[in-house]
């Protein structure tokens, strides 16, 4: 076996499912984050906030990639306490293209415009 499939395997037999009980519940000390592949906000966000409530912390930073948001569509995709920032779904592609990330309403941010 090649040395990227040998590790491939070895990442793949060391998976495992966590729960949110597998999570420490970190104190402000840290910045935490809480990354998914959300698969489009229109068939799963709310599903995604009734397990958000069962977290023991409130992380600092939620991304969501694969939004599949639309400029032109309205977004009512709120979590408490967090302001949001969107990069829109590609016009021309169905699936797989958006990005959103949530930020305590307690943190600085600052867009950054690149030419």
């Amino acid at each position: 076996m090649s040395n990227v499939l040998q590790t491939a395997n070895n990442i793949l037999n060391n998976c495992k499912y966590s729960t949110n009980n597998d999570i420490p519940n970190y104190d402000n000390t840290y910045a935490t984050f809480y990354y998914q592949s959300i698969d489009g906000f229109k068939t799963n966000f709310h599903e995604t906030l009734i397990n958000i409530k069962t977290l023991n912390h409130a992380p600092s930073i939620f991304a969501f990639c694969e939004t599949n948001l639309k400029a032109d569509e309205p977004n009512d995709y709120d979590i408490c306490n967090y302001n949001s920032e969107h990069m829109y779904a590609i016009d021309d592609k169905n699936k797989g293209s958006g990005l959103s990330l949530y930020y305590k309403r307690t943190h600085l941010f600052n867009r950054i415009t690149v030419p």
